[in-house]
Parts: structure tokens; sequence; C-alpha cells
């Protein structure tokens, strides 16, 4: 004899429950990952955006001061919305390489002119902040 289904068990509707709140939390776990994700791309994006103009900022403040005689330079600011704040310090004060004068036909020394910077640069936005450290060449004008 057969017997006539009219429904479900109560096992099998705990069984098909557990299996659908098991897909929901790794689905659910997936989507918040990505929304971290997704937001901690967004800040770090808004932060480098401005990265160029900082790096011209503090070229330019260097060759600047190289041309006064400073040799070490701090400065803050705010581009974009992002705060910058770098130090930087003269690590070396070199001539350029010596070369053939044609004219005299002797080799011609220069005086020290290149001065190569060791910059610490720290970019702030929000809750993130990304520092970099980089080497920066400035050099005094040609006076001859």
């Amino acid at each position: 004899m057969k017997r006539a289904s009219r429904g479900l068990t109560l096992v099998e509707v705990l069984i098909a429950a557990v299996m659908i709140f098991s897909v929901m939390t790794v689905v659910s776990e997936g989507y918040r990952a990505s929304l971290l994700a997704s937001r901690k791309s967004t800040e770090l994006e808004a932060l480098l955006a401005p990265l160029p103009l900082v790096l011209n900022r503090v070229r330019s403040d260097l060759r600047d001061g190289v041309a006064k005689d400073r040799t070490e330079f701090q400065n803050d600011g705010t581009i974009l919305s992002v705060e910058y704040r770098y130090i930087a310090r003269s690590e070396k004060f070199k001539p350029p390489m010596s070369g053939y004068d044609f004219a005299t036909d002797q080799i011609r020394d220069y005086a020290p002119r290149y001065h190569l910077f060791h910059v610490m640069l720290t970019l702030k936005f929000g809750s993130t902040e990304r520092s970099f450290e980089y080497r920066e060449l400035a050099w005094l004008p040609d006076l001859e």
C-alpha cells in the first residue's frame, strides 16, 4: 500500500532551512567583503589622486630653496582635500662630471651644484594615511 504524501516532514523542512541560511551567510559575507574592499579602494584613489601635484610642489620647493642655499626643507598643506607633509634633507652635494673643453684643449672641473635630497612625504585623507620615501635631485642654476 502506498501512502499519500501530503507535504514535507519537519526534518526535510529543517534541512532545507539550514541549507538556505548557509548559502545566505556565504553570500552576505562575500558582499560585505566586497563593500569593504570598494570603500578602501575609493579612499586610496582619493588619497593618491593629487600625488603628482604634491610631487611637483615638493620639487619646486627644493629647486627654489637650493638657489637660496637651503639644505633642509619642511612644509605641509592641502591639495584636493588631501593633507600632505614632507621633510627633505640634502644627502649629497656634488659637481657635474668633468668634461673636455675643446676651446682650451683641457679637462674642465666644475664646482658642486647638484643636491640629492632624501624626501619623506606623508599623505592623509580621512582615516587613510600613507608615507613615502624617495630621492629628489635639485641643482643650482648655471652661473657661468
